[in-house]
């Protein structure tokens, strides 16, 4: 078969995939997890990846091109989904976004119930209430842990798509800056909380992920594979890289799974 018509094929099943979580996203009927979500458009991901390995060997001057648009293209599903998460999403009851939706009664139960700027508060009081047994795996897990990961792909992102992040200090001002948005939005919306801790864990965790890729290997690698710096990728090492990921996704899910029905 034609590259070029395999490429297109694998373009397909991944624009397939985006529209099938758009149904769910925008379905009334049917509400998907945040967990079900990911695994939708990373898998919608990995067609789009699968497309412009094969669009690389058709293409001699522009070879890059398809891995760099494929790049912005899954920056702005991701952007979409944390926006969602974030600011409206029934599955956290958040309902539909409304900017400044608040009267004075409103703002005021805001402030009194989702509104913290006491640096580990709301940190200490999860840890507390987890270990007292008032707390669920499940709730501590979204709360903690959820609020460590949300902005990691950032660290990831960032680097890749604007030479200007790849320095740190410019990665860590810019993840204030957006975290400040978010957490903005959140008050002008009413949506969600607006709490320092959250703001504490978002831009920690990004942080977390940007050192560990900056690691001069781990950055080289990850620049040859998304961006074909090298202009060639060794299939059997990349292989190796995404099974060892994938039992390692398979490994923390059955973990989390376990520990949410515990």
């Amino acid at each position: 078969m034609n590259k070029k018509v395999i490429a297109v094929i694998m373009y397909l099943i991944s624009f397939i995939l985006l529209c099938t979580y758009a149904f769910f996203q925008i379905s009334d009927s049917i509400t998907m997890t945040p967990l079900g979500r990911v695994i939708i458009l990373v898998l919608s991901c990995i067609f789009m990846y699968i497309g412009a390995i094969i669009l690389s060997r058709v293409l001699d001057k522009h070879k890059k091109l398809p891995f760099k648009i494929n790049l912005a293209i899954c920056f702005i599903l991701y952007i979409i989904l944390l926006s969602t998460l974030t600011l409206f999403d029934d599955y956290f009851r958040r309902g539909s976004l409304s900017i400044a939706p608040w009267n004075k009664e409103l703002l005021k139960d805001y402030l009194n119930t989702s509104f913290n700027m006491i640096p580990f508060k709301t940190i200490n009081m999860y840890f507390a209430r987890f270990f007292d047994g008032y707390f669920s795996v499940r709730i501590f897990m979204y709360n903690i842990i959820g609020n460590i990961v949300a902005l990691m792909p950032f660290a990831f992102f960032l680097p890749l798509l604007f030479k200007s992040q790849n320095k740190f200090k410019t990665f860590f001002i810019t993840m204030i800056i957006v975290v400040a948005l978010i957490e903005g939005l959140q008050v002008l919306t009413l949506s969600g909380s607006c709490d320092i801790d959250d703001f504490i864990l978002n831009v920690g965790g990004a942080c977390l992920l940007y050192a560990f890729l900056s690691i001069k290997t781990v950055k080289n690698f990850l620049r040859n594979i998304f961006l074909l710096e090298n202009n060639k990728i060794n299939y059997f090492i990349l292989a190796i890289n995404i099974a060892f990921i994938t039992l390692v996704f398979i490994f923390f899910g059955i973990l989390i799974n376990w520990l949410i029905n515990f």
